[in-house]
């Protein structure tokens, strides 16, 4: 992997989509690993659709504007299904970066990756995204920045 790179852990198999169908937006219930992103009893925010299963866009998105802000040579892509590879790398074309995954998907060598990368990036529902985020938390004296695709985040206001 060149450095810096970005990690990224999409969750997109048949069985998730069916799981992100039937959240309760009203009733904004903790699900599988939400509060990791949400806080707990979802204090920070409401779980959404978009928050479960990312769009494409959204996924898209999200990467560009954080190759941007770390100025990121490559990404590492990690799923349980769909790795996106061919749009990853149209949509990083302007900025001369490669998404890669692994050759035959081994969950501890990707948990591994991601938990070392420069900016990592998961679904919020996830617990194998929980796992690295937690990792990447508590293995080191200073944590290192993830993100979560489909949450937007609010620059705080300070009032004088």
């Amino acid at each position: 992997m060149v450095t810096p790179f970005i990690g990224i852990h999409l969750r997109n198999d048949g069985d998730w989509a069916r799981v992100c169908e039937h959240l309760d937006v009203e009733k904004n219930r903790p699900i599988f690993a939400s509060e990791q992103c949400l806080g707990e009893n979802h204090h920070r925010g409401t779980i959404t659709k978009e928050i479960c299963a990312a769009s494409k866009q959204t996924i898209l998105n999200q990467i560009i504007d954080q190759v941007g802000k770390i100025g990121a040579k490559s990404v590492f892509v990690a799923s349980d299904k769909d790795h996106m590879i061919d749009e990853i790398n149209e949509a990083l074309k302007p900025y001369e970066i490669t998404a890669i995954r692994q050759a035959q998907d081994d969950p501890y060598i990707s948990l591994a990756i991601l938990a070392r990368s420069d900016l990592f990036i998961g679904n919020c529902v996830s617990t194998f995204s929980h796992i690295v985020k937690r990792d990447r938390d508590y293995t080191t004296s200073k944590p290192r920045p993830s993100d979560f695709f489909g949450i937007v985040s609010e620059k705080r206001k300070i009032e004088l």
